[in-house]
């Protein structure tokens, strides 16, 4: 029944939000239409007076009589948690007061939400503010912020914490302090406490021990297996050490070879004591050989030799350490090159794999080839190939999976005739330097970077030499930006040996290079043989024309593009290989001056000269047991290594004053 009584033809009319029939001009008033606006003003107040519980997901919520006008307020009861994730109401988003992000919505709590037509979403309507979360407040203490109410904090109550400082540094626990607590301090804590050299604490120490005490000063590795302390007799230690070992001399390393024979065809250090030799013993079989070099202390040991199934007419041999019980062994014959994985258990070669060709399928020589470990199962190669007369020089990246090796070459460049050319890598294999020339008049030096089984040229210097003013070079790469190259020319007055520095810029293309200058006066047509020693130091040895059994050697540094030769010094060899040992020490090996064999001595190169050693090892000290054997006092406290022998390893060093 009609709220209203009409006249005819008249249409209802109702209110916006609640449909309450309203009163047109010349209508009856009907009672039974009166009740039922009442009654639906009754049903609406009644759901007005209580919360209504939210429909829908926790995400995607359903609310009853809502009006989407800026400014509509509306309170519901929360059914489900959305854990901060975007929600909306009635298919329109909700978010914290001005903002775009999704409040958090708590299963069973009350939610105060109001409209806003511009953003055309919900805002809720804050309880709290605030950005503190639980972690930022003491435990047990409550507090609320643009989330939630009544939420509990969780940050632990260290109150006053004392620190006492030690040799490590000391985490300061995490939580609440009360400012109460501190470090500890020590009036001893004074610079003529502390020696002089050390700082603690950033008071720099004064004390000098050897100031009231007259002798001789010098630093010692503490002996294995020894503790030493500050003011301790101390004794040196012999039969280990250079101390009682005697001039330094030549040690055989190798059993006499025949005629015809090289005692020494390849080397490759296995660690800083330990040297693989390949060589070959006889002409009648072929075969070739190798056997582990133990330098232990003061003397060279061999070990067993391991007769390989490789023999022929073999030119040029290498070998390059893959891992520790790897070793590849690269070989010539007839012109084409093999390889072949030589596995190692201890100090003893025990088996190899098979002989593979890494250009199977390739019919062309192989001359002047240079080669570099990179990983465990990768080494890079250098050299020339002569295809149809014409010559190309070529990095080729090898890879090595059981006993096959699969080259990945990168053509350097391509020619009719090279004259000369040299290759030096850094000890990682992933960076070479070359030197090449031609028939067109140019002599280049290039850098070359490689990334997996990619070859990149970086850099690139022509020398403007012509091939005929440079008899032979060796060229040497000190580290990733740093070369020394050195070359056999004529200047105009003989050829003599000079040496150059070269410098490749980290960041660009531009490369510095270096005036040659003269490394000896006499006409030079010896090999030159190089090994560095530290990032920018290298040791060389040479022989000189007419001087028979004579090697000199010096030390050559490096500072950016500019280099350095020091005083050479010479000795009665024929031994002129080299392979870095530990720190600055290097073994030098060859035929001996006066004998078919094998020799080896000691080099080191610990500041601008060479020096021959009998021993690998330093002098070193102990705790003396008695007044007889009392050498000096130690001026510092040390310990010594943990091992002696073929394995002998420092650790700590001490100044011992000895007398004059």
């Amino acid at each position: 029944m009609e709220a209203i009584k009409r006249g005819c033809g008249l249409m209802p009319e109702y209110t916006a939000n609640y449909k309450l029939q309203k009163q047109q001009e010349n209508e009856f008033v009907n009672i039974n239409g009166l009740n039922e606006n009442f009654d639906i003003i009754d049903a609406t107040l009644s759901k007005i007076s209580k919360l209504e519980k939210a429909g829908g997901t926790a995400t995607a919520i359903t609310l009853e009589n809502i009006t989407e006008e800026s400014g509509f307020l509306k309170t519901f009861l929360v059914s489900n948690n959305n854990n901060g994730a975007e929600t909306t109401i009635n298919g329109k988003p909700i978010y914290k007061p001005g903002t775009t992000s999704s409040p958090i919505l708590t299963e069973g709590k009350a939610a105060t939400i109001w409209f806003d037509e511009n953003g055309d979403c919900f805002f809720i309507k804050a309880s709290a503010e605030g950005n503190a979360v639980a972690a930022n407040v003491l435990a047990e203490r409550t507090f609320s912020n643009s989330d939630d109410t009544g939420i509990v904090g969780s940050m632990e109550n260290q109150g006053a914490v004392i620190i006492k400082p030690e040799a490590c540094n000391i985490a300061i626990p995490k939580g609440f302090h009360n400012g109460e607590g501190y470090v500890l301090g020590d009036t001893e804590l004074t610079s003529n406490n502390i020696r002089k050299g050390v700082n603690l604490f950033g008071v720099e120490g004064s004390l000098d021990p050897m100031s009231s005490i007259l002798g001789v000063t010098k630093a010692y590795y503490a002996y294995a297996g020894d503790t030493i302390s500050t003011g301790d007799f101390v004794k040196f230690v012999t039969g280990v050490a250079g101390v009682g070992a005697g001039e330094a001399e030549e040690r055989q390393i190798l059993p006499e070879f025949e005629s015809g024979c090289f005692p020494v065809l390849a080397a490759t250090a296995l660690s800083s004591t330990e040297v693989l030799l390949c060589y070959m013993e006889s002409v009648l079989t072929g075969h070739l050989k190798l056997v582990v070099l133990t330098i232990d202390g003061v003397e060279f040991s061999i070990g067993t030799s391991y007769t390989t199934a490789i023999w022929g007419s073999i030119s040029c041999v290498y070998l390059v350490k893959l891992s520790n019980t790897s070793v590849a062994l690269v070989y010539l014959i007839t012109n084409k090159i093999y390889s072949a994985v030589m596995n190692l258990s201890g100090t003893n070669v025990v088996s190899e794999g098979s002989r593979q060709r890494i250009y199977p399928n390739d019919e062309f020589a192989v001359y002047s080839l240079s080669i570099a470990p990179i990983d465990s199962e990768r080494f890079v190669l250098y050299g020339m190939r002569t295809i149809s007369e014409i010559q190309s020089i070529y990095f080729t990246v090898c890879t090595v999976g059981g006993s096959n090796t699969e080259g990945f070459t990168t053509q350097i460049c391509s020619n009719s005739t090279y004259y000369y050319h040299s290759i030096s890598f850094t000890p990682d294999g992933l960076t070479g330097v070359c030197l090449y020339s031609n028939d067109l008049g140019g002599t280049y030096v290039e850098r070359y970077v490689i990334t997996g089984t990619t070859v990149t040229k970086t850099h690139s210097i022509n020398l403007n030499k012509s091939a005929a003013s440079i008899n032979s070079c060796a060229l040497f790469t000190l580290n990733s930006y740093q070369a020394i190259l050195i070359t056999n020319e004529n200047v105009g007055d003989g050829y003599k040996n000079y040496y150059r520095g070269i410098y490749f810029e980290p960041d660009n293309v531009k490369s510095v290079l270096v005036s040659p200058a003269l490394l000896m006066e006499e006409e030079n047509y010896g090999s030159i043989y190089g090994c560095v020693v530290e990032e920018n130091k290298m040791l060389i040895q040479y022989t000189k024309s007419g001087l028979y059994n004579k090697i000199f050697a010096r030390i050559v540094t490096i500072d950016r593009e500019v280099p350095t030769a020091y005083t050479a010094s010479q000795r009665n060899s024929n031994v002129c290989n080299l392979i870095k040992l530990e720190g600055t020490k290097v073994l030098a090996f060859g035929a001996g001056a006066s004998s078919s064999a094998a020799f080896g001595i000691v080099l080191n190169a610990p500041g601008t000269e060479v020096e021959c050693l009998n021993y690998l090892y330093e002098t070193q000290v102990a705790k003396s047991t008695s007044n007889d054997d009392i050498n000096g006092i130690a001026l510092d406290a040390a310990v010594g290594g943990i091992s002696i022998g073929a394995n002998a390893s420092h650790n700590q060093i001490t100044r011992v004053i000895s007398k004059l």
